[in-house]
């Protein structure tokens, strides 16, 4: 935006997911925002991060990459379920998520005891369940836009 010359068109929404955040806004002009979605404790990003090191992934990469690296090995369907928290309510949350792949790593006797293979299937329980919030919450915000 900053070296484009055309305004953009409004409204539009924007998902904002990082490290730090994770937010949908309602961009109404260039000095209006509507928060449409807010992270109620940690952002998806830093969950990424944190389930990475519970994996004992290793930083020799993005956190959040070496996730998806390691989910996209999973072949054998849907072996592993996380609970999806908030789906239907106007915020994001994490911490739920966070705390229950940390508890399903402890309940398999930790990461060193865990096959590549389960590692691949509880990465892709996890990103399922996170991706699903970030899902929920932009087809609930394109719905509710499309029918004002």
């Amino acid at each position: 935006m900053l070296t484009e010359s055309a305004t953009p068109h409004f409204p539009f929404l924007t998902l904002l997911v990082s490290g730090g955040h994770t937010m949908l806004v309602l961009v109404q002009s260039l000095d209006k925002f509507q928060i449409l979605a807010d992270t109620l404790d940690d952002s998806v990003g830093n969950t990424f991060d944190k389930f990475a090191r519970t994996l004992a992934l290793g930083w020799q990469s993005a956190p959040g990459a070496l996730v998806e690296q390691l989910a996209a090995q999973h072949t054998d369907g849907n072996a592993v379920t996380l609970p999806r928290i908030l789906l239907g309510a106007p915020s994001f949350s994490y911490s739920g998520l966070k705390s229950a792949a940390s508890r399903a790593v402890q309940r398999a006797g930790g990461p060193e005891s865990m096959s590549t293979q389960d590692k691949a299937a509880l990465a892709h329980a996890f990103q399922h369940a996170a991706f699903a919030q970030l899902e929920d919450k932009m087809v609930r915000a394109l719905v509710s836009s499309l029918s004002a």
